[in-house]
This record gives C-alpha cells, sequence and structure tokens, in this order.
C-alpha cells in the first residue's frame, strides 16, 4: 500500500532536499566565486544547479496547491454562510406570510378591537417562532 503524504510533510521534505543541495552547491563551488565550480568539477556544480532548479519548481507547485486549497476552503465556508443566510430569509419571509394570513382572517371576522388584531397577530408570531426554532 503506498503512503501517503500531506502537502506540509511535501514541503517540508522539498525544503531539506534543497538546502542539501545548496550545501553541495557550496561544496563544489569556488569559495571565492560562488557562481562558478572549482577547477575539475563542473559537470558535478551543473548537476547540483538543475537539480536545484527542479526543487525550486517543486516547491513552487507545492505552494500553489497550499494557496489553491485555502482558496477551496473559503469558497465552501462562504457558500455555506450564504445558504444559512438565504434559508433564514425564507424562514422569516414565509411565517410573515402566515401572520398576514392570520391577521387577514381576524379583519375578515370583524374583530371586536384593533387590540384583539394586534394579539392576534403576536399570538401567531410567537408561535411560529418557537416551531421554526424547534427545528
Amino acid at each position: 500500500m503506498k503512503q501517503i503524504i500531506s502537502t506540509k510533510e511535501a514541503h517540508a521534505w522539498a525544503e531539506a532536499l534543497r538546502l542539501e543541495l545548496l550545501r553541495q552547491k557550496r561544496a563544489v563551488g569556488d569559495p571565492r566565486a560562488p557562481m562558478r565550480a572549482r577547477p575539475g568539477q563542473e559537470e558535478a556544480f551543473e548537476k547540483v544547479e538543475a537539480d536545484i532548479a527542479t526543487a525550486d519548481f517543486i516547491l513552487k507547485l507545492l505552494e500553489k496547491e497550499e494557496h489553491l486549497a485555502a482558496a477551496w476552503k473559503a469558497a465552501r465556508k462562504t457558500v455555506k454562510i450564504t445558504d444559512a443566510l438565504l434559508d433564514g430569509f425564507l424562514t422569516f419571509g414565509l411565517s410573515l406570510l402566515a401572520m398576514l394570513g392570520v391577521a387577514a382572517a381576524a379583519v375578515l371576522l370583524n374583530a371586536p378591537s384593533p387590540m384583539a388584531q394586534a394579539t392576534a397577530i403576536a399570538g401567531v408570531g410567537i408561535a411560529l417562532a418557537r416551531a421554526v426554532a424547534r427545528k
């Protein structure tokens, strides 16, 4: 079974590899001119430089992957928040429609006073709030 490593572990491995390659480059490079090889070490110097370029490329890809994962996580969180807000607005709107229906019924039945109508609306609102809170 293949061992799966995380992006952070891969990043740490690539950093360690790059540091080791830089040490190797220093060992085969000229101490007075670090961008040149010691006489007779040109082939090893070029190989180490190519390996360093490869390690840099791997690090760049891993950093892009980490940024992409963070962006996806933020996008998912935004979608969840938007869904929750939309659900709240829908529930609020439906409860307002239900209260409007009760108020219309109280007006049609010629409730004795506006106070009775307001009490009916408040009672329905409280009942709906309890029902919504239970869900």
